[in-house]
């Protein structure tokens, strides 16, 4: 109205209006400005997400259970080197899987569904650019209405995971150099087998023959090769069932069951002797394989394995690449090594080790030449036992060297006794074990134990066992190839009765070729032992080596050895093995080409 006056509180309303709509406004923008933050958080948390996924190579994936449609994320699409976006159907997927996977996928999922919980699997799959991988798969059911509407989770490459369980196990449970099982694995699955009873359970123990010399001679490269291809053999004649281990360094063992398994060990030897390719040549080995049931050893894996080691130590005993099935009498055979072992150990602490000396005779006159120096042991009960009831003692490689040591010194000093007493006692020839003979210091010590008696070097000969020569192993041809350029003499002992041939006298450092009477016969003209003793007369001539043959027990034997060529001999025809007092008697004097001049 006019002349009216404003209402203060309508005048309050229009004033406090525009305030009412710019806080309005100031909280919209406030909000939007929250939401921003809130938008570009999440943006920075999904980008976190995807690039976490992509470095774990994790994905995420559903599928409706009505339709089967599937939705991944990129990451799936990577494990499974589908182009991102492609549709994808179920059977596009399962085509992936390893066939014992997708069984196991089908029966996990099929049950996740029916008791609406989730479940966890590893899965090797086969991408469609022919990449393997192994995957890890979660899921869980999303229900409605207690109903299962949808099942949904991530997958995982996990290749790099599982590569690394699979070389860790394999470093734990397999040999690296030949991927057989090693030592560990054999022994655990031997004790399940045991344990478990398996019938007609089966023990090889596989030794290589030559190993050391391809080793020696081409270096550890060419052991490796041979290591890698035996091995091969191994696995292709025992079959997938079996179980090849290396249990050390050229030894392996096998475990069969229900098996021919002489047949094996058979095939087994015959493929060790096959030629393995080296470059321009060929590396040769053989193998002993010793055999052992577990019925025999009544379950228990230290018998067991005992039994297979006794039985292919006889293998080796034999002569090699063969194999041998464990007897009861082997273990007989065995504890009377380990007591002639332990005997001969006893003696030589007790000082009850002593020599005889066996006079080498010259054909035909029977006049004394030198002799051959034989262990003998005396019994606590006053009995003398021969070289040959020791022979086991030679076997133990400390006790052989030990034994070594002794008889070199106690032949050193009677030699040396006896040239300063005037008598010239000849060439005393020492005989040398194999265990001996590969010590790297013994062509030093016995070069330095002639120095030191004042005996020059042909006081001595060196008897080697033919069948340790036709092994050629290098350290051993090395040591005595060393002696003899020194002017020690090198002798084959019992030539003919192991593995040496006439060819072989060509390349070992030999002077000297001892023949056992009964390889050589009867010597009938015409007859086969004639001939072949005749065709070794004839290269032993040729090769300027002298020949001896020993334990001759009839002069009409003697005659007719030095007719067709035999030097000297050795045998009770003329005299057995004597103490060294008895022997000096038979010694003729003077000692001028003996005693080295100083």
């Amino acid at each position: 109205m006019p002349g009216q006056r404003p209402d203060p509180t309508n005048m309050s309303r229009q004033e406090d209006a525009p305030t009412s709509h710019d806080a309005l406004l100031a909280a919209l923008h406030a909000a939007e400005e929250t939401i921003a933050v809130q938008g570009r958080a999440l943006a920075h948390s999904r980008k976190v997400f995807a690039r976490a996924s992509e470095a774990a190579k994790i994905g995420v994936w559903e599928c409706d259970l009505a339709t089967q449609a599937i939705t991944w994320t990129d990451g799936v699409y990577d494990i499974f080197d589908i182009p991102r976006g492609e549709p994808v159907d179920r059977a596009r997927a399962l085509a992936a899987y390893d066939p014992a996977s997708a069984r196991e996928l089908e029966a996990v999922r099929s049950a996740a569904i029916d008791a609406r919980t989730g479940f966890s699997l590893d899965a090797r799959i086969r991408t469609e650019r022919g990449n393997v991988r192994w995957m890890r798969v979660t899921a869980s059911i999303e229900c409605e209405d207690g109903r299962a509407v949808r099942i949904f989770g991530m997958k995982q490459d996990i290749t790099e995971e599982k590569t690394l369980a699979e070389r860790t196990r394999f470093l734990a449970e397999c040999d690296p150099l030949t991927g057989l099982a090693n030592r560990a694995l054999f022994h655990a699955r031997l004790a399940d087998a045991l344990t478990s009873g398996t019938e007609g359970l089966a023990l090889l123990l596989v030794d290589l023959d030559g190993f050391k010399a391809v080793n020696d001679t081409y270096g550890h490269h060419a052991g490796d090769l041979c290591l890698v291809a035996v091995a091969e053999r191994l696995r292709d004649a025992c079959g997938a069932d079996a179980l090849v281990a290396r249990i050390g360094g050229d030894e392996f063992a096998i475990l069969v069951a229900d098996v021919d398994v002489e047949a094996l060990a058979a095939r087994i030897v015959e493929d060790a002797e096959r030629p393995i390719p080296h470059g321009a040549s060929a590396l040769k080995l053989g193998a002993s394989v010793g055999i052992a049931r577990a019925a025999d050893a009544m379950g228990r894996e230290a018998e067991l394995f005992t039994d297979a080691d006794l039985a292919l130590y006889a293998a080796k005993r034999t002569g090699r690449g063969c194999y041998r099935v464990y007897d009861p009498a082997m273990r007989r055979v065995e504890n009377a090594r380990i007591a002639v072992i332990g005997a001969v150990s006893d003696a030589l602490a007790a000082g009850r080790l002593d020599l005889h000396y066996q006079p080498l005779v010259s054909l035909p006159s029977g006049a004394v030449l030198g002799s051959e120096a034989l262990l003998r042991l005396a019994t606590p009960e006053g009995d003398l036992l021969p070289a040959r009831s020791l022979a086991a003692a030679f076997e133990d490689a400390d006790l052989s060297r030990r034994i070594g040591r002794f008889v070199l010194e106690r032949v050193l000093d009677q030699a040396a006794r006896w040239a300063r007493g005037g008598l010239r006692h000849g060439r005393i020839s020492i005989n040398l074990a194999e265990e001996e003979a590969r010590a790297a210091d013994f062509a030093p010590t016995l070069l330095a134990g002639l120095e030191r008696a004042g005996l020059a070097p042909g006081a001595i000969a060196v008897e080697v066992p033919e069948d340790v020569f036709a092994r050629a192993d290098p350290d051993l041809v090395a040591a005595l190839a060393c002696l003899r350029a020194n002017g020690v003499r090198i002798a084959i002992d019992d030539f003919g009765a192991a593995f040496a041939s006439l060819a072989q006298l060509r390349f070992c450092p030999v002077d000297i070729v001892k023949v056992d009477a009964a390889f050589v016969g009867a010597l009938d003209p015409g007859s086969s032992e004639r001939i072949v003793v005749e065709a070794l007369v004839h290269a032993a001539s040729g090769l300027g080596v002298e020949l001896v043959a020993k334990n001759v027990e009839s002069r009409e034997l003697g005659s007719r050895l030095s007719a067709i060529g035999f030097s000297a001999a050795q045998g009770h025809a003329w005299h057995p093995a004597l103490p060294a007092s008895d022997l000096a008697r038979l010694l003729p004097t003077d000692t001028a080409d003996i005693v080295r001049v100083a």
